[in-house]
């Protein structure tokens, strides 16, 4: 058949025989094993020169892993590392030129960037191919790639702290505190130093309490206004334990102490243990010592049936422990089955300085 002055042939299947060896090419890699191949190149930073810089290929099976050293295959491998300077053309001469490596997963060069090649402001480029995959029965080339940033270099640190001594002034030169850490917002004078300063905002010759708004004198009149944890009216926490697999009776919770304190909350809360089920322990109620008691917890709250495992009585309320006076816990019927260590916390606030819960 001729076109367009020339002849050509065309197979039984009406293709064209290159495009026919094309079609067939991409049937076979869509159909085998080489799709299953993932490029991944490496991030490009800025690198300073002298310093190394490691550029790496990862080459994974996607059904399978990390290609293995044995199926990667960089015998063809073509790495050029070029420069452009001043933003000219790039350019490879006189640059030392890359050699990659290959381990399991990965194609990579740790390339070190003399200084007799660059210099800061260099552009760098670094072009590869020509890297071939076996994966499975199918041979997969990883596609062409490169990495490009800028040379870069460390600010002269000298010439830095010279600028900074200039700003601020030798401190050798003082008559007193010769050194930055004692000059600094310090006046050039006799007992003069930064604690003295900040403690009393005179010299070390005047530290009195002179009212003078320092440091010193802030923190202590703060410390000497602040509430004491035990101070009237500042809400307090006590906290304390008790086993249910004890014989009926009451065990002491916790005792007025010092000052008479109010009792605004409490609660109890069993362990990973479950009592509804056990034998003799019928109930259990928490209240004080008083001739007639203040009930907290009472039994019909305490009842078996609501000590479940985990479970939490709480009460909150208004209630006067006196100076001596005991919050108790009461076993009723008699001890739990298995060992069963609850944890009582109560909110309290004391009725006068001092009060606290033991």
């Amino acid at each position: 058949m001729a076109f367009g002055g020339g002849d050509f042939e065309v197979t039984n299947d009406g293709l064209i025989p290159g495009i026919a060896s094309d079609v067939t090419d991409i049937k076979t890699y869509l159909s085998g094993e080489g799709i299953q191949g993932k490029f991944d190149f490496s991030k490009s930073g800025p690198v300073e020169e002298g310093a190394f810089q490691l550029f790496a290929i990862s080459v994974i099976d996607t059904a399978n892993g990390a290609i293995t050293s044995a199926n990667i295959d960089i015998t063809s491998i073509s790495a050029v590392m070029s420069k452009s300077t001043g933003g000219g053309a790039f350019s490879a001469v006189g640059i030392t030129q890359p050699t990659f490596s290959k381990e399991n997963g990965r194609v990579y060069c740790n390339y070190q960037f003399l200084t007799a090649q660059w210099e800061a402001g260099d552009m760098y480029k670094l072009e590869v191919s020509g890297i071939a995959l076996t994966i499975g029965s199918d041979t997969q080339t990883v596609p062409y790639g490169n990495w490009s940033n800028i040379i870069t270099e460390l600010v002269n640190l000298e010439t830095k702290v010279d600028s900074i001594q200039t700003d601020i002034g030798d401190p050798s030169a003082r008559t007193n505190f010769k050194d930055i850490e004692d000059m600094i917002g310090i006046p050039d004078a006799a007992n003069s130093c930064l604690d003295d300063m900040l403690r009393t905002g005179y010299d070390s010759t005047a530290i009195t309490s002179n009212n003078d708004g320092s440091v010193m004198e802030r923190l202590e009149w703060v410390s000497a206004n602040i509430p004491s944890l035990t101070d009237k009216g500042v809400v307090q926490i006590a906290t304390t334990t008790e086993d249910l697999q004890q014989a009926a009776a009451s065990y002491d919770l916790l005792t007025g102490t010092t000052q008479a304190v109010i009792l605004e909350g409490l609660s109890i809360k069993l362990p990973n243990v479950n009592v509804s089920d056990d034998a003799t322990i019928t109930s259990i109620s928490i209240q004080t010592d008083d001739v007639t008691p203040s009930v907290i917890i009472s039994s019909a709250t305490g009842a078996k049936a609501n000590l479940t495992a985990e479970a939490e009585l709480s009460w909150t309320g208004f209630v006067k422990i006196a100076v001596g006076t005991k919050i108790q816990l009461t076993i009723n019927g008699g001890a739990a089955d298995a060992p069963t260590v609850c944890s009582i916390t109560a909110k309290y606030r004391a009725i006068a300085d001092g009060g606290t819960l033991a």
